[in-house]
This record gives structure tokens, C-alpha cells and sequence, in this order.
């Protein structure tokens, strides 16, 4: 690994990342979401984003990611991190996750919600369609 690419992993790594193993529950939404912005602060993001995100992973995981690799043409040019996320969350959000994530996007429902409220579960809902 080249020098300056060390000292942003280092710096990245001080900035306290999330592990990801791909255990059932595990919240795949919030770390690569906690690994974008930490990356997106450092000026990173499409430059190291998948490589660094993808050293914070173990387990299920890391098996998953390896297996990906594997198979990946080598000639083909590396993920952006669109490309990443969507590919990541297809893998670890469950499809009836996914699913139930679309309804309440395509069919917004406020309910007893203040409009900030209303306005930031949208927003999330926006955020998390694949």
C-alpha cells in the first residue's frame, strides 16, 4: 500500500468506524452509512471508499466480499461507491426488508407524526431505496 494511501487509512481508522460481520439484526443501513460520512469528511470517498469500507468487514461479511473479488474480472474497473452500496445492501438487507422499505416510500403515510417527523422518516425512506 502506497504511503499516502496508509496515512488515510490510518486516519480514517482514528475517526472510529464501525465493524460489519453480516450478522442477522445487524444494522447494514447504519455502517455503511456511518463509513460514508466519515469518508465523505475526509475527501475520500471515491478514491478509497470501497477498499477501506471493505477492511472494516469480518465474518459473513468478509467471506461475502472475498467471494465477490474472486469472481470479479480483473480487466473491469473498481466499484464507485454507488455502485458498492447498492450491491452491499442488496446482499445484507433482507428482499422483505427492502420490500416493506418501497411500500412506505411509494405510499407515504403521516399519520400521528409531526411534519418534521413525517419529513425526516421520508427522507430516510428516500435515502434507503435500492
Amino acid at each position: 500500500m502506497p504511503e499516502d494511501e496508509q496515512r488515510r487509512l490510518e486516519r480514517f481508522g482514528r475517526l472510529q468506524p464501525l465493524f460489519f460481520s453480516g450478522a442477522e439484526g445487524e444494522d447494514a443501513h447504519g455502517f455503511l452509512d456511518r463509513c460514508h460520512r466519515i469518508l465523505h469528511t475526509e475527501g475520500i470517498l471515491e478514491t478509497n471508499g470501497v477498499s477501506f469500507t471493505t477492511f472494516q468487514f469480518s465474518g459473513a461479511a468478509f467471506s461475502w466480499w472475498e467471494a465477490y473479488e474472486r469472481c470479479r474480472p480483473v480487466s473491469i474497473a473498481p466499484l464507485t461507491w454507488k455502485q458498492f452500496s447498492i450491491l452491499f445492501l442488496e446482499n445484507f438487507v433482507p428482499q422483505s426488508r427492502r420490500e416493506e422499505l418501497c411500500r412506505e416510500f411509494e405510499q407515504p403515510h403521516q399519520g400521528d407524526m409531526s411534519v418534521m417527523q413525517y419529513e425526516m422518516r421520508f427522507s430516510e425512506l428516500d435515502r434507503n431505496a435500492i
